[in-house]
C-alpha cells in the first residue's frame, strides 16, 4: 500500500457542432450548430499503490459538482440554450496505472492508462433561453448525467 491522496478534480468537456457537409458543400436541410459543454469540479481522496515500476491509483469523491449547458441552434429557431445546475453532488470515481521502464541510462518508456466515471442525478435547475421570440425561464427539474472516460498512451521519457 501506497499514499493516501487528496487534491482537486476539475474538468472542462466542449463538443462542437456544425453543420454538416461534404467536403466543403452544405448537406441539404441540415442546419444544426451549437455546442455541449460540461464542466466538473471534486475534491477527492484516494490511494497510490507503487510496485516495480508500476504505480496504481484510485480516486474517489461523493462531492462531484457538475454544470452542463447544451446549446443548439436551428433554422427554426426553437431553443437555443439549455443550462443544468445540479443542486446536490454526484460521484466520480478514476482508477490509472502506469507502467515505466528504464530502457538505456537516461531514457524510458511508459504505458498508462486511465478509466474514469462520473454520475449525478436528482433535482436541478434548469434555465432555458429561447431565440425566437426571446424568452429567458427558469425551472427545478430532475435531470441524469453520466461521463464515462477510458484513455490511454505511450510515453517516451529522456531525463537530463
Amino acid at each position: 500500500m501506497g499514499p493516501i491522496l487528496g487534491g482537486l478534480y476539475w474538468d472542462h468537456f466542449t463538443v462542437d457542432v456544425d453543420e454538416p457537409r461534404w467536403g466543403s458543400i452544405p448537406l441539404a436541410n441540415q442546419t444544426l450548430r451549437g455546442y455541449v459543454v460540461s464542466k466538473t469540479f471534486a475534491p477527492y481522496i484516494g490511494l497510490a499503490m507503487p510496485a516495480q515500476g508500476v504505480l496504481a491509483t484510485v480516486i474517489y469523491s461523493p462531492l462531484a459538482w457538475s454544470n452542463t449547458t447544451l446549446a443548439l441552434r436551428t433554422s427554426a429557431a426553437t431553443v437555443a440554450e439549455l443550462q443544468y445546475k445540479w443542486k446536490k453532488p454526484g460521484n466520480l470515481l478514476s482508477a490509472t496505472i502506469e507502467y515505466s521502464k528504464t530502457l538505456f541510462g537516461s531514457t524510458s518508456l511508459g504505458l498508462w492508462g486511465n478509466y474514469s466515471w462520473m454520475s449525478v442525478r436528482g433535482n436541478a435547475e434548469l434555465e432555458f433561453e429561447r431565440a425566437a421570440p426571446f424568452a429567458l425561464r427558469q425551472r427545478d427539474v430532475t435531470a441524469t448525467m453520466t461521463k464515462y472516460v477510458l484513455q490511454g498512451g505511450v510515453s517516451l521519457g529522456i531525463h537530463f
